[in-house]
């Protein structure tokens, strides 16, 4: 008699399922493969936007030295007024508001910082002594273009200011002096705004205008010079010195 043996789970299932096992064996694992190729990417994705950033940071935030008035830097854009003949601004010309107008622009020239301020300035600053008390002073270089940009105004009107009785002040030395700093200032500065043309309109004329009533984007004079004026130096110091600069 012909004997019949039980067959296991396994051998029950048949030829049939056999493909579907060797198949899983032998599929490449998918997921993990995905996963790396996702953190290649976004590691790739961090190094472009640092790099993007480092370059951004270098152009637009270099590193500085210290300033006291560092803390009331802040930027505004500014349209630049076209002065001419026939249009002017409050600076423009001669006559007492023009002159007013003129020294109000650097009327506290001179500042007073404490000792831990001036111990960082990249340059030493000699102490003053004020009521028997050391005091530190600093002009802010803008102060002192614009006090060389008068004196170059000043200097179109002889007859209007007497320049030959203003002594050395406006003499051709100091006043090339005074050209040659403004020089430096501009190219430090180094403003990149974009001035648009225009084509001319005849011509006889310049084939190409460009405007000078551009956007800029500004540092806001009235913050650093509000953080002048609230630091001004005491004593005879401050009016000896806009004795001599405003040659009187």
């Amino acid at each position: 008699m012909s004997s019949y043996a039980l067959l296991s789970t396994e051998d029950a299932e048949g030829p049939s399922s056999w493909p579907e096992k060797y198949s899983e064996n032998k599929r490449p694992p998918q997921r993990s493969w995905s996963l790396w190729l996702s953190v290649a990417l976004n590691a790739c994705l961090v190094v472009a936007l640092f790099t993007s950033w480092r370059r951004r940071s270098d152009c637009l935030a270099p590193n500085h030295f210290y300033s006291p008035a560092q803390d009331a830097i802040q930027y505004t854009p500014t349209k630049f007024f076209h002065s001419t003949a026939y249009s002017k601004t409050e600076y423009f010309g001669t006559g007492p508001d023009v002159d007013a107008a003129w020294h109000a622009l650097y009327s506290s020239a001179i500042s007073s910082v404490d000792a831990t301020e001036a111990s960082m300035l990249v340059d030493w600053t000699q102490p003053i002594s004020v009521d028997g008390q050391d005091e530190y002073a600093i002009e802010l270089n803008v102060f002192h273009d614009l006090h060389c940009l008068n004196l170059l105004r000043m200097s179109l009107y002889p007859e209007h200011y007497n320049v030959s009785e203003l002594g050395e002040i406006m003499s051709p030395v100091h006043l090339a002096h005074c050209v040659d700093g403004l020089r430096q200032s501009t190219q430090c500065h180094a403003d990149i705004t974009p001035l648009s043309a225009r084509l001319a309109p005849t011509p006889q004329d310049t084939p190409l205008n460009f405007r000078l009533d551009a956007t800029h984007m500004c540092r806001d004079f009235k913050r650093v010079k509000e953080w002048a004026d609230a630091r001004p130096v005491s004593g005879r110091y401050m009016s000896e010195y806009f004795k001599i600069r405003n040659g009187e």
